[in-house]
């Protein structure tokens, strides 16, 4: 019995050790990378508001993945550029702002949540164009710079009389998983 038990420890010290390491928590939101995905938040909001779309899709990789609740779901930096023309409204000084709350930064990835306001500037206090909740995904890329990566929008308050950008043509349905091909 006690040859058995001297075997079957190492076993069960090892699965211990290997669900410890699978536990929340583990990665630790380091000071530097936190301040460093403020800066490009930061630096998103700066540039929408001078009306420097280019500049602020600088801060996203060009293989951004865009979903809201009001349009078509944007795959590319390109894609986001044209919606960016095509649904905001022309001639009209909007100003963006970010009310985060919660940040974290897990290895290369991080995550941002929270509501956000952009308003038109009219004669006297300025209005309301677009409200709504959003999460953000970062990653680190392979120069160690933070880019936006994923946005995803709930908007819950559009200007009246705004269109939504129209939806791409559709394309063939692709199969998310070789066990369940598209349209079967």
């Amino acid at each position: 019995m006690n040859m058995r038990r001297c075997l079957l420890l190492p076993g069960i010290l090892a699965a211990l050790i290997t669900l410890a390491a699978c536990q929340p928590g583990g990665a630790v939101t380091s000071p530097a990378d936190e301040a460093a995905v403020k800066k490009v938040l930061a630096d998103i909001v700066t540039t929408f508001n001078a009306g420097d779309y280019d500049a602020m899709l600088a801060h996203y990789e060009d293989d951004v993945l865009v979903q809201s609740n009001i349009g078509p779901e944007i795959t590319s930096k390109d894609g986001w550029r044209q919606s960016l023309k095509t649904s905001l409204p022309a001639g009209v000084k909007l100003q963006m702002n970010f009310d985060t709350s919660e940040l974290k930064v897990a290895g290369d990835l991080a995550y941002e949540r929270g509501v956000y306001t952009i308003q038109m500037a009219t004669e006297g206090p300025p209005q309301v164009a677009f409200k709504g909740r959003y999460v953000h995904i970062l990653k680190r890329n392979s120069t160690g710079a933070w880019k936006g990566w994923r946005l995803f929008e709930i908007v819950d308050q559009t200007p009246p009389g705004f269109t939504p950008p129209a939806a791409a043509a559709p394309t063939a349905a692709r199969s998310i998983s070789p066990r369940y091909p598209a349209n079967s």
